[in-house]
């Protein structure tokens, strides 16, 4: 039946973590799809734009990825 909800688990199951990273993509993909299908120049500052978001999505799903392994918000990391 699927893996367990927990409170990071959106109303269909899904991270909120990959939901939020789609969103703030769509411009991006808005900006890239302007460029290859209207024919649309993309200035640095756009191409500047969308570097820091695509850095910005990089580190918040590496963050969302290495705190899905600790148990509880401020446990202590105990080694085996």
């Amino acid at each position: 039946m699927g893996r367990p909800a927990d409170d990071r688990d959106g109303p269909d199951g899904v991270a909120l973590p990959t939901v939020t990273a789609v969103g703030y993509l769509l411009p991006v993909v808005s900006i890239a799809l302007g460029a290859l299908l209207l024919d649309e120049p993309p200035t640095p500052r756009t191409n500047g734009g969308m570097a820091i978001v695509l850095a910005a999505v990089a580190l918040t799903r590496r963050k969302a990825q290495t705190s899905s392994s600790t148990t509880a918000p401020g446990a202590l990391a105990v080694p085996k």
